[in-house]
């Protein structure tokens, strides 16, 4: 079965005093979540070939398990562990959006914006310290440092957002003089991947003509 990995990195440099001293290495919280991995296959010796996650269980902090929320499923799950509350509080009720009339093409719950309580990584950044993420569910448009996140889009409308844009123009109009040539009464037009794509053809008076030449 395969296996997704989450990660939520929260780097945290923290100065002691107006001049810190050079050596003195910055502090880092690094939170991992494989998606489905038991915690018997690390904390039992075993044929997993795991020996990254043994060697950060070793050094670091783990857990023997978790107590789930409902529904025990991923997004819900994960928005549980950054933000501490049940997924009745913070807004992540399933994977998937609710979608009875199936427009979405089975969205997922991609964006940040769903998430209706403080995270972990928003009360880092609120501290001025460093967040990023990656792979990890619901963060799509979190305010972080750096991100990567989970999103597979589709191309419905109803399943796209706009994230970030350079400029937005809510209404855009262009008018055009056509040129007295242009045989205005057969333009066609197509619109496809938006791109927009006019096809204008000259009247036939202004077509170039082919004259016979004779010789002789």
């Amino acid at each position: 079965m395969k296996r997704h990995v989450q990660v939520m990195i929260a780097l945290v440099a923290l100065a002691t005093g107006a001049n810190p001293r050079a050596e003195e290495p910055a502090r880092h919280v690094v939170m991992i979540s494989i998606d489905g991995l038991r915690p018997v296959f690390y904390t039992q010796p075993g044929p997993a070939k795991i020996p990254t996650i043994r060697r950060l269980m070793q050094q670091g902090a783990w857990a023997r398990g978790v107590t789930g929320v409902l529904p025990s499923v991923t997004y819900p799950s994960h928005t549980t562990l950054i933000t501490g509350v049940l997924p009745a509080r913070h807004g992540i009720f399933d994977n998937r959006i609710l979608d009875p009339e199936g427009t979405s093409n089975m969205a997922w719950f991609w964006y940040a914006r769903d998430i209706r309580v403080t995270t972990l990584p928003a009360a880092i950044r609120a501290r001025g310290l460093t967040a990023a993420a990656v792979s990890w569910p619901v963060t799509v448009g979190m305010d972080l440092d750096y991100n990567m996140p989970e999103i597979a889009r589709s191309r419905p409308p109803e399943n796209m957002e706009l994230v970030y844009g350079e400029a937005q123009c809510p209404a855009y109009r262009r008018q055009f003089t056509l040129s007295r040539e242009l045989d205005t009464g057969r333009i066609e037009a197509q619109l496809r991947d938006g791109v927009l794509r006019l096809s204008i053809p000259k009247s036939e008076a202004a077509r170039p003509r082919r004259i016979e030449v004779r010789a002789g």
